[in-house]
Formats: structure tokens, C-alpha cells, sequence
């Protein structure tokens, strides 16, 4: 199957022809056992989650076995349409608030820490999409899939950090999403091998490649160095903003979250230090810079709320209008629900 996103970010769904299996037994645990996923799953995120307090931490981690879970679904699906039964099993349960079941601890969480519902079902929305081959055409659909599988863990985070009221809630947005892009440009090869085309097919083309290309092992390295350059670029502008929102956080969580955000935003230059060829090899950042990097955090999250604020830039958000709610531009219901994604599956 697979898909090209239109410039309005609706899916275009070819016929396929894969079989139906039966879906995984899923399953997340309390936050002992989240702890552990964390630490073999997430080492960058786990380093810096140390800077965290016990209870934030530990519901940190909920949120991250949480997202696990759904990433697996679909990752390490037989099917698509198995991967879609996993997911609709999860959005039952969540929808439910099945606290007996396997989403037990992180409804509580949902639930102690006033995580809006909308975000959990935009992220849904948004894995579900790599059920299929995918494409994107732009910029505007590369940063309104990275709100989707990662901007919403940004506004998750944001309340089990203690984040109250909405101003603060577009910063954290603008982190997920550039997290997203560092780990999109890092993980190119891995992706094309499961079918999947991150990078924007218009840059591409203008670099002088093209998606098939990459899904083949056939792109020229040169050309996916320059959309890689171009992308880690974009993410920039995501990590500013990212960071001046942190001002709205306890100086604790401040500096965990700022080492995090290093970290994760030291890969992308790190590959651009290398050449910016992510076919060579999944890019690490060892140890000691992380540790340098925390010190580094320490320093910034203890003077950050001595520069001067500044406003959310709204041009970072113009790719998330088409799925603005009434409400609040930031916090939609998910558009692409899973009875349209299960009938275009089915009748494939």
C-alpha cells in the first residue's frame, strides 16, 4: 500500500492486496516497568530524565512506554491490517478509560496530570499513517505528520511536567516536532527499507534525486546530504522556539528537559559534522558529549528565565491549521479517524 500526502495533508490511499493476521497482545506496564523500556528503548531520553524529580520522572516514563507501545503496533506488524487492529484496540481502550486493561497506569496518568485526550488521539492518527508506504510532498506535510507523532508527545510532556494554561503549549509542540526531524534525517536508510520516505519528494526532486530512488538504494548520496542539510535546518527553528518555552517550567524539569533537548538536537549536527549522509550509518552521540551537554544544561536552564521572552512565532504552526478545532488551533480531534483508515484497508 502506500500513500502520497496531498499539499492538504489528506491521505491518497493505492489498492494492496496483504493479508489480515490476528493482532499482538499488547501491554503497558507501571512505571518500574516503564523505567526499564526507557532505559533500553530510550538512552538519550533516560540520561537526561535523571535532572528529572522522582514523580515527573516516573511519569515520564508512562507516557514513553505509552508511546512504545503504539510505535510497536505498528512497527512490528504482520500486516497492515493487523498494525490497524492493534491500533484500534489501543484507541478502544483509551476511549474506554479501561483502567483494568493493559493502559491502565497511563490513564492514570492521562488522568493525575490533565493530558488532553485530543493529543493521544492525534498521535493515533498520526503512527497510523506508517501503516502504509509513505511519501510526503512538502514541508507542510512533514511538519504536520511530525505534530501528529510528535508534537503531541510535547503536549503530554508539557502537563506531566506541570505545564498549567495554554500559551506555554505551541513551545512544546515546536520540540517534538524538531526531535521528530533530527530522528527522521537520522534514520533515512532505515526508514526506506521499511517503505517509508520521510524526506519531502519536492526537495528531493530539486536536489536531483528522487523517493524511488531512496526506496531502491539508488539515490545519490550527494542529493540526500543537501534535503538532509535542509531538513536539520528547518529543525532548528524548532528547537529555538522549544527551548524558549521552557521558561515555563520548574528549574528542575527545566535543565532535564534542556539535556534532552541537546542531546537529541546533537545527532542532527553531529551528522552534519559527518557529511550529512545518513546512508552511511545510524548516527551516536557518545557519552561523554552527553555528559558535557547536561553541564551545559545545568548552565542554561538556571539563566533562561533571565532573557528577554519572546513570542511563538506563528509561521511555525501554519502547517497545523487544516487541523485546527474550534477550541484551540493545537489540540484537534484526530481527522484521520480509524473507521475511514479500516474501510480503505478492508476494501483495498
Amino acid at each position: 500500500m502506500s500513500e502520497v500526502i496531498s499539499p492538504g495533508g489528506n491521505p491518497m490511499l493505492a489498492p494492496t492486496s496483504l493479508d489480515c493476521s490476528s493482532s499482538q497482545e499488547l501491554r503497558i506496564l507501571g512505571s518500574n516497568a516503564s523505567l526499564d523500556i526507557l532505559s533500553r528503548y530510550g538512552k538519550t531520553f533516560r540520561l537526561a530524565s535523571r535532572l528529572l524529580p522522582k514523580g515527573v520522572r516516573d511519569d515520564a516514563a508512562v507516557v514513553y512506554a505509552f508511546c512504545r507501545l503504539v510505535d510497536d503496533a505498528v512497527d512490528e506488524a504482520e500486516s497492515p491490517k493487523s498494525g490497524l487492529a492493534d491500533l484500534r484496540s489501543i484507541q478502544d481502550a483509551f476511549d474506554r478509560g479501561d483502567r483494568s486493561g493493559p493502559l491502565g497506569p497511563f490513564l492514570d496518568v492521562v488522568e493525575k496530570r490533565q493530558i488532553p485526550p485530543a493529543a493521544v488521539r492525534d498521535l493515533l492518527a498520526g503512527v497510523g499513517r506508517d501503516l502504509r508506504q509513505v511519501c510526503f510532498q512538502t514541508d507542510r506535510d512533514l511538519i504536520h505528520y511530525s505534530y501528529q507523532v510528535a508534537g503531541t508527545v510535547g503536549l503530554m510532556m508539557a502537563r506531566v511536567l506541570g505545564v498549567r494554561g495554554e500559551q506555554p503549549l505551541p513551545f512544546a509542540i515546536d520540540l517534538g516536532i524538531g526531535m521528530q526531524l533530527t530522528n527522521i534525517c537520522r534514520d533515512v536508510a532505515e526508514d526506506a527499507r521499511r517503505g517509508r520516505i520521510y524526506l519531502p519528494m519536492l526537495r528531493l526532486t530539486n536536489a536531483g534525486t528522487e523517493s524511488a530512488e531512496l526506496l531502491t538504494g539508488r539515490a545519490k548520496p550527494s542529493s540526500v546530504s543537501q534535503v538532509v542539510r535542509e531538513v536539520l535546518a528547518l529543525a532548528e527553528h524548532y528547537y529555538d522556539s522549544g527551548l524558549q518555552g521552557l521558561r515555563h517550567v520548574d528549574l528542575r524539569s527545566r535543565i532535564g528537559i534542556i539535556a534532552a533537548l541537546y542531546m537529541y538536537r546533537e545527532i542532527g549536527r553531529k551528522l552534519l559534522r559527518n557529511g550529512a549522509n545518513p546512508l552511511e550509518g545510524r548516527t551516536v552521540v557518545a557519552l561523554p558529549r552527553k555528559l558535557f551537554l547536561m553541564g551545559k544544561a545545568i548552565l542554561v536552564g538556571l539563566t533562561l528565565k533571565l532573557r528577554s521572552p519572546r513570542k511563538h512565532l506563528p509561521m511555525l504552526h501554519a502547517p497545523l491549521m487544516d487541523v485546527s478545532s474550534a477550541n484551540h488551533p493545537l489540540l484537534s480531534a484526530a481527522k484521520e479517524d480509524f473507521k475511514g483508515m479500516e474501510s480503505q484497508v478492508r476494501t483495498a
